[in-house]
């Protein structure tokens, strides 16, 4: 959401380059800033556009869960996210192959670098 971004578009200085419907792009000489909207979806969407269109080695994304922590969670925290779980989808019917749809996925801390 553009109120969690303002503060970064500030600091460094991006400039808005492109504008999509929901996808709003902002970068510097070394940085882009994908303005993609509410959700996984649009979330997916400022992701793939980014990667298909930039050379990345680190990316950032920013924004809460659903405030899933109620109170606890305050402006300024960091999350090690652990975990995934879909909670914003209804599936009627069961089969092995809608695990990632049904049961939590586990990220694995191997995958992460912390530079």
């Amino acid at each position: 959401m553009k109120e969690e971004a303002d503060h970064i578009i500030k600091q460094y200085n991006l400039q808005e380059v492109k504008r999509f419907h929901t996808l709003s792009i902002y970068e510097n000489e070394t940085m882009v800033l994908a303005l993609a909207g509410i959700g996984k979806i649009q979330a997916a969407l400022g992701t793939a556009y980014v990667l298909e269109n930039y050379q990345v080695s680190n990316m950032i994304n920013i924004g809460i869960t659903g405030s899933l922590l109620g109170n606890e969670a305050k402006i300024g925290d960091v999350f090690f996210v652990s975990k995934i779980v879909q909670h914003d989808m209804y599936l009627p019917f069961d089969g092995p192959h809608l695990d990632y749809a049904k049961k939590e996925i586990i990220l694995s801390p191997q995958n992460y670098s912390i530079d």
